[in-house]
């Protein structure tokens, strides 16, 4: 079972050590907006991986969060 998006996201932050408020400015959203979506389990593929490009991960390197 592939855990939620947001939880992957949050497995990144964690690694990478780049601030979940950061990433929420480098893609245009606002701080809060940004940690809300990470709760929801419905969030887009296209969102994800353009915060995960913006942490600087390519598909490829996220693959192993994903199980």
């Amino acid at each position: 079972m592939v855990d939620h998006f947001g939880n992957v996201l949050r497995s990144l932050h964690e690694s990478s050590g780049v601030s979940q408020y950061k990433i929420a400015k480098d893609i245009g959203m606002a701080s809060s907006n940004y940690n809300a979506m990470l709760n929801r389990k419905d969030m887009k593929c296209s969102t994800f991986f353009g915060v995960c490009e913006a942490m600087g991960y390519k598909a490829e390197d996220i693959c192993q969060y994903l199980r």
